[in-house]
C-alpha cells in the first residue's frame, strides 16, 4: 500500500466549489472532514484556516474531525461535506461506483503500521492470529486489513476491536519533542523535495485496486476510471494553496 492520506470530493461537490467565480464578496461554507480527531498530520489545513487563505479564495471553511460514527467518505456521499481527508479505501469506493475523485496525494508513503507491546511476543504478522486487534470498521483500514489477509489471516482469525477515542489509548499531552519528531516523520513520508505536493500516478491506483481484487475486497476487473482528478478541470483555489505551501508548514508547524 502506497497512498495512505489523500483529499477526494464528489464529482457534484468538485463543481459546486469550483462554480464560485463572481467574486461578490460572499463566502461559500465547505466543509471539511478529517480522518481522524484533530491532530498535527493535518496542520496544512489548520494554518490555511488560521492565516484566512481559504477566506481570501472565497470559502468560509469548517473543519470537522471525525465523528467515529460514519467514514470520511461516508460523510461526503451523504452531502454532509464537500472535501474529506481519507485512505487507499477510496478505490473500493469508487470501483463500487460511487463518485468519489482524488483530488491530491499529500502522503507518498503509508503511515499505518500494527502497534504492540515490547513484551507482547508478537514479532511477525502472524503472531497476531488468536489476539484482539483494534482496526476500523468496513474498510476505513482496508491497508491494514490487506497486510493482514496477505499474511494468511481472516477475520476468523483474531478479534477485532472497533476504534476507541478514549485517553486510555491515545493521550494528548504531546511534548514540543514528540510534536517535532512528527513534523520531521511526516516529511518522510510526503517527500516533497522528491515529489510534488499532491503527486498522484494512475499506475499506483490500479496497483493497490489489483491487490484489493486479489484480496476480495472488490471484484476483479472493477473500474476505477473517474478517479483520480484530471488536471483539465480547475483547481479549487484553496487546494492549489496547500500545494504550494504545505512543505513549509510541515516543518513550521510543529512550533506555531
Amino acid at each position: 500500500m502506497i497512498v495512505v492520506s489523500c483529499l477526494f470530493v464528489s464529482s457534484a461537490a468538485l463543481a459546486q466549489s469550483t462554480s464560485f467565480s463572481d467574486r461578490d464578496n460572499q463566502l461559500q461554507a465547505v466543509t471539511l472532514q478529517l480522518k481522524w480527531k484533530h491532530q498535527f498530520q493535518f496542520a496544512g489545513y489548520y494554518a490555511a484556516l488560521d492565516k484566512g487563505f481559504y477566506r481570501d479564495a472565497g470559502f468560509d471553511v469548517q473543519i470537522s474531525e471525525h465523528e467515529g460514527a460514519r467514514s470520511p467518505l461516508e460523510v461526503l456521499l451523504d452531502g454532509d461535506a464537500a472535501f474529506a481527508v481519507s485512505g487507499s479505501d477510496i478505490v473500493i469506493t469508487r470501483a463500487q461506483g460511487k463518485p468519489v475523485v482524488a483530488l491530491a496525494t499529500v502522503y507518498q508513503h503509508s503511515p499505518y503500521a500494527f502497534l504492540v507491546r515490547g513484551d507482547s511476543g508478537i514479532e511477525r504478522i502472524g503472531d497476531l492470529a488468536g489476539r484482539r486487534i483494534m482496526i476500523g470498521k468496513g474498510f476505513q483500514d482496508a491497508a491494514l486489513q490487506a497486510t493482514l489477509k496477505r499474511s494468511g489471516l481472516t477475520e476468523d482469525d483474531y478479534q477485532r476491536i472497533p476504534i476507541s477515542f478514549n485517553v486510555k489509548y491515545n493521550t494528548q499531552g504531546m511534548s514540543r519533542g514528540r510534536l517535532l519528531y512528527e513534523a520531521s516523520a511526516s516529511r518522510e513520508l510526503i517527500q516533497p523535495l522528491l515529489v510534488d505536493i499532491g503527486y498522484m500516478h494512475p499506475e499506483r491506483w490500479e496497483h493497490i485496486r489489483d491487490i484489493f481484487a486479489e484480496l476480495g475486497f472488490i471484484d476483479t476487473g472493477s473500474s476505477i476510471d473517474g478517479l483520480v482528478y484530471e488536471e483539465g478541470e480547475k483547481t479549487p483555489e484553496w487546494m492549489r494553496w496547500i500545494d504550494e505551501n504545505l512543505v513549509f508548514l510541515v516543518v513550521t508547524a510543529a512550533i506555531i
